[in-house]
């Protein structure tokens, strides 16, 4: 993620807690007001990922369906990574954590619930809306797709039981990039 440290500080009701106390020591338990990344401002992405952004290899980039609020984000509150996948002509393709109105895994819900945001993909449409050109949703979530005209919407079957299913699903996501590419 960057060749110095981030560190995530969760704002619970019982207090600061860093991201493995609230994850590992209190389970999730505590309720969530508010997530800081500190230093995330001046750190420094891997020399190997600065290097082929320089050179443009990238023909698109997935953001896989882990919890935006504590997995995706702090690798977003990297200044040059934002930068690139804001700036980019490359396409940019998430994939839903939410199936439902529900995290297909971990506690996206009730991060989501705690903030107050509905757990649903729309709410994932809408905090990834300047980064991404299309989400893949679960085919349980085909008519609750919100009109945010930047994004598209891929409706597949998202949830992944076996090694099948991640492969099938990858096959998916990278031939889409492909197609906007």
């Amino acid at each position: 993620m960057s060749e110095s440290p981030v560190q995530t500080i969760i704002q619970t009701d019982q207090g600061k807690l860093s991201f493995q106390e609230y994850f590992v020591k209190h389970k999730c338990v505590p309720k969530i007001e508010k997530i800081n990344f500190l230093e995330s401002e001046v750190a420094e992405i891997p020399t190997a990922l600065e290097e082929q952004i320089k050179d443009d290899k990238f023909t698109g980039v997935i953001i896989c369906p882990s919890n935006p609020y504590l997995s995706v984000d702090p690798i977003l509150s990297i200044n040059k990574i934002r930068t690139f996948l804001l700036e980019t002509k490359i396409p940019v393709l998430a994939v839903s954590p939410i199936i439902d109105n529900d995290s297909i895994k971990g506690p996206t819900a009730k991060i989501m619930d705690e903030m107050k945001i509905e757990p649903s993909v729309n709410a994932i449409a809408a905090h990834y809306s300047e980064l991404i050109n299309i989400l893949v949703i679960d085919q349980k979530d085909k008519d609750n797709q919100a009109n945010i005209s930047s994004i598209d919407y891929l409706v597949e079957s998202i949830y992944m039981k076996n090694n099948e299913d991640k492969v099938s699903l990858a096959k998916v996501c990278l031939e889409e990039l492909r197609k906007l590419s």
